[in-house]
């Protein structure tokens, strides 16, 4: 690749925070054992440039009117484990994702789109559909290229704009734009993990790495171990942060890393922070609070942490020193065979992570932050949690405006769903798309849809087997059922680009009936990394009938519409008018696939 990676320019400017910080009283729940109360916890300090003079900076195409923000499942490239990242700013799009840049021009209907110097049509109210199907390259570098241009004639904007490099216009970064536009756009997640943020962190308003004040006055930890002490001279002990983040878009979570500063190490001896994975509901007020459902649990250990620069001197902490060390969090065990193996989580709805364990002997770590810019539309910024020194069960909760800590999610993105119910070219429904139907010999398969002959269409993000032939998906066969065989669709060519259709189609072997059985019938679930399709293949073989099967999930066959809404919406419940109907579609409740 010609992108460079740098390491962190943060090392040698330190930015330093003030400790009169925002109080922000915050809900949660840590298995139930803590209950955050509102606290007066902040002591005032001399430390220049303070947080209220931090706040995020509107870019100049928001402040003429004309700028849009990025599709809501799609995530920024983030910083390596080994702490390096790109020049650029580049979004990374899941397959199958509701892939659309939502216009927040002041006047939309002035405005207009192009992409590759050719011009789109809006939607109605103005945003860009950019498509929502898993058809990524299938030869070459993987990526759509630039990102669109918003233009009302006068001014015009890009995502391009958040790349604080590119907006500086350097010599090296215009001779890179120009000769290599794919850099500074978006790419199209293979099936592979990749690092992602949920804002652009690398290009984001500075690195923050000083907040709270130890007691020794000279040790200010943004968000780390330590103590302070409030107007009264009551002392807390910092012991967590906790952070709230969108919804993703089907996250297969392996881990979670950041690069952190630290006097000595991270984390000595036998000291462990963990990383809970929370839900996310609303109070009786309306606001986002921290729910009770844990969805997982990563943990970080001495084993868990790299040293990748240091020793580098500075004023702000009591040895005059920090060092640089990569800071992981992951679930491993032990399989049957004596190895390690990580257990992912899986985030599809909006979550909430919390990091614990900064009260405890052998921690000394200080995790950095950013202040997203604005127009990213990133509103969740970081509480920090502390208790009474003295009464452990008193705690309480400060952020310091809008920083936000840097986290990085090593993760992929995954999509598959079989058929079940789809449209005709006159609107007119069509059932049962996924019910295979077998002779009583097991010779015969045809789909109930006789357009379909013997198979059953099925959309996975990522191709059925990968580059080394295996499978990307999976799912459990009855004894009767000898194989599952799965056909990809070829890829459709463009511009002599190959991509990939992004569909398939599967089909069964039965073995004959037992003499004393007529008919059977079962149910095929694909599954995926961390998910799997709402709707399964339906197998009949003999005279099994149709209302007879029993599903384990959402019943495609008699769904009661009665309480669905009319109209077409994408996979995030936003309503499509007719020139947005491509992808992967929802009408009266049910998907399907408009071209």
């Amino acid at each position: 690749m010609l992108m460079k990676k740098i390491l962190l320019p943060m090392l040698l400017s330190l930015a330093v925070v003030a400790a009169n910080a925002q109080q922000k009283p915050e809900k949660a729940s840590f298995d139930g054992k803590a209950k955050v109360e509102k606290a007066n916890m902040m002591k005032q300090a001399s430390i220049s440039n303070s947080v209220k003079d931090l706040k995020k900076v509107a870019r100049r195409s928001k402040a003429n009117g004309v700028y849009y923000t990025k599709p809501d499942c799609a995530m920024w490239a983030g910083e390596s484990i080994e702490g390096s990242h790109y020049y650029s700013s580049i979004l990374i799009l899941p397959p199958y994702g509701d892939l659309t840049f939502v216009n927040k021009s002041t006047n939309p209907a002035n405005t207009t789109w192009t992409w590759r110097e050719e011009a789109y049509e809006a939607e109605a109210n103005g945003d860009f559909h950019f498509g929502s199907s898993g058809c990524y390259q299938t030869n070459g570098y993987n990526n759509y290229g630039d990102t669109p241009v918003l233009s009302d004639g006068t001014n015009s904007f890009s995502l391009k704009e958040f790349n604080d490099n590119w907006v500086a216009s350097s010599e090296n970064y215009t001779q890179l734009a120009q000769t290599n536009p794919e850099y500074f756009g978006c790419v199209m997640q293979k099936d592979s993990l990749a690092d992602m943020t949920f804002y652009d962190a690398t290009h984001s308003l500075g690195s923050y790495a000083w907040g709270s004040v130890h007691p020794d006055e000279k040790t200010s930890y943004l968000f780390g171990n330590g103590k302070l002490t409030t107007k009264d001279g009551s002392e807390y002990t910092l012991f967590g942060l906790s952070q709230i983040y969108p919804r993703p878009y089907n996250m297969y979570l392996t881990s979670v890393h950041s690069i952190v500063y630290t006097m000595k190490q991270p984390l000595t001896g036998d000291a462990k922070l963990t990383m809970t994975f929370y839900n996310v509901e609303k109070d009786e007020e309306g606001e986002e609070i921290i729910g009770d459902k844990v969805l997982g649990r990563f943990y970080a250990t001495a084993n868990n942490q790299n040293k990748i620069g240091g020793p580098y001197n500075t004023q702000n902490t009591s040895e005059g020193v920090v060092y640089l060390y990569s800071l992981q969090f992951k679930n491993e065990y032990q399989d049957d065979f004596g190895s390690l193996v990580e257990q992912p989580v899986t985030l599809n709805e909006k979550f909430a992570v919390v990091i614990t364990g900064f009260d405890q002997s052998g921690v000394d770590v200080d995790f950095t932050g950013s202040i997203p810019q604005e127009g990213e539309d990133f509103d969740y910024t970081t509480s920090m949690f502390a208790y009474k020194t003295a009464v452990p069960d008193s705690t309480g909760s400060f952020s310091y405006g809008d920083i936000v800590v840097d986290l990085t999610f090593h993760a992929l993105f995954d999509y598959t769903e079989v058929l079940a119910t789809g449209y005709n070219e006159n609107d007119e429904e069509i059932k049962n798309l996924n019910v295979l139907k077998v002779s009583a010999d097991g010779k015969t398969v045809a789909n109930m849809y006789e357009g379909l002959q013997d198979a059953v269409q099925i959309y996975t993000a990522y191709p059925w087997l990968d580059d080394q032939g295996i499978e990307n998906y999976f799912y459990e066969l009855p004894d009767w059922i000898s194989t599952l065989d799965f056909v990809e669709a070829g890829p459709r060519i463009s511009n002599d680009i190959e991509f990939r259709q992004g569909y398939g189609y599967a089909t069964v072997a039965c073995d004959p009936l037992p003499s004393s059985v007529t008919g059977r019938s079962c149910v095929i679930y694909i599954k995926g990394r961390g998910m799997r399709s709402e709707t399964p293949i339906v197998v009949l073989q003999g005279d099994a009938k149709l209302e007879d099967v029993v599903y384990d999930g959402i019943d495609e066959v008699s769904r009661d519409k009665s309480n669905t809404t009319s109209g077409y919406y994408n996979l995030n419940g936003q309503k499509l008018n007719g020139k947005a109907l491509k992808g992967l579609i929802i009408k009266d409740g049910k998907k399907f696939i408009a071209k």
